[in-house]
């Protein structure tokens, strides 16, 4: 592969980091600088690559941009739901357990220690 000699300018400040990560990774100043712009084109290029694609979902879907905002907070207000749902059917299971819930669902009042408990408008103290 043909290469061609580039001149570069850089700030002071600059040029003593990039020269001392190519002092650390043992390489040249010119293959780090080669690498950052390689990797700096691929991540344009996958970018690219995820705009398009979101556009062209969108269009299938039929959804504007301008209802995008909109959507992404419905999806998190109900991610939100679905993780506090979550969080709540466990500790009301959690309590079911330690308070006397018997597998059927039917509540029972605790036989041992001190207990109060609120449970569909019922407060039962032992």
């Amino acid at each position: 592969m043909k290469s061609s000699t580039v001149n570069i300018s850089f700030s002071e400040v600059l040029l003593r980091k990039i020269d001392q990560v190519a002092q650390d990774e043992s390489r040249s100043r010119s293959e780090l600088i080669r690498e950052a712009a390689r990797g700096y084109i691929e991540r344009k290029r996958r970018w690219k690559q995820i705009f398009d694609f979101g556009k062209m979902s969108a269009a299938r879907k039929g959804i504007a941009e301008s209802d995008i905002e909109t959507k992404i907070a419905a999806y998190r207000r109900e991610k939100k739901r679905w993780v506090l749902r979550i969080v709540l059917d466990t500790n009301v299971l959690i309590s079911a357990i330690l308070l006397g819930a018997s597998p059927d669902r039917s509540w029972r009042k605790p036989s041992v220690g001190r207990f109060d408990c609120v449970y569909q408008n019922q407060f039962w103290k032992n």
